[in-house]
């Protein structure tokens, strides 16, 4: 597992094309922000959010631009049972390659493996 910083390791962006990424808090904020940054680097993007519709018209955005593919799912970070359910929806939809973008302690981090 390696953990990269956003912000100063843009070039690890070229990495993300056609990978899975889960974006906790994407519907809305910084999240929403790093469901466009994943997008325009052509990752396969999984919008996890308790803001249903925030996190469709996320999902909705960047599925209309062209440049990545991604789906919206209800997610509530504090239970396990959700959790589980948001990584197994994002596996079946997108891959099992995955990396978490999460918005709920740090906004500056992906972790891929």
């Amino acid at each position: 597992m390696q953990l990269y910083t956003v912000e100063t390791e843009v070039s690890v962006m070229d990495k993300l094309a056609g990978k899975s990424v889960i974006v906790t808090g994407g519907g809305s904020g910084i999240g929403r922000a790093a469901v466009e940054l994943l997008g325009e680097q052509g990752a396969l993007v999984t919008v996890a959010d308790l803001n249903e519709a925030g996190g469709k018209a996320a999902a909705a955005a960047l599925n209309k631009g062209g440049q990545g593919r991604a789906q919206f799912v209800t997610a509530d970070v504090s239970s396990e049972e959700s959790v589980r359910a948001m990584v197994a929806a994002s596996a079946r939809a997108l891959g099992r390659r995955m990396g978490l973008c999460r918005q709920y302690q740090s906004a500056r981090h992906v972790l891929l493996h």
